[in-house]
């Protein structure tokens, strides 16, 4: 290669490494968000107000997703109970990128009981803890209430 093209080659190389730095870029992560990684936790049901709490287990991936909008993340939660063992995903919408941050997440579920839950999930996220209340109804719409405490696992 003379010495001419290897400096336009060089150049044409150089250029479109430029490009892509403006945030335009399809690959560009987007807003940084601090809820990401593993955590997990405990879980409270309340089934029947007659009836104590089912307590349980329940551990959530959370993993950003590139935006140039509000922040968001998705959420691959599972939840182990006697009442209830199932997993969950969805989109959650967070209103900052720095904790505190409150967030939502509206989904379904499949149930033990061979039907098709729903849950709304609200709650906060601090930069070493998630709490949150969840919604749902499960088989022959029973409805439920779930308190949740997570901490990012080590």
């Amino acid at each position: 290669m003379t010495r001419s093209a290897s400096f336009l080659f060089g150049a044409l190389l150089s250029s479109l490494a430029v490009v892509g730095c403006n945030g335009d870029s399809p690959t560009d992560p987007g807003t940084p968000v601090f809820l990401s990684g593993v955590w997990s936790g405990t879980i409270s049901l309340h089934v029947a107000e007659e009836e104590p709490p089912v307590e349980g287990e329940m551990s959530c991936l959370f993993t950003p997703i590139a935006s140039d909008e509000e922040p968001r993340v998705t959420a691959a939660c599972s939840i182990q109970s006697e009442w209830l063992t199932t997993n969950f995903a969805g989109e959650m919408t967070l209103d900052d990128v720095e904790p505190p941050a409150s967030f939502h997440l509206d989904t379904t579920y499949r149930s033990p009981r061979d039907c098709t839950g729903s849950l709304s999930l609200s709650g906060q996220a601090t930069a070493n803890r998630v709490t949150a209340t969840a919604n749902g109804v499960d088989c022959d719409d029973v409805p439920w209430t779930a308190n949740l405490l997570l901490a990012e696992a080590p």
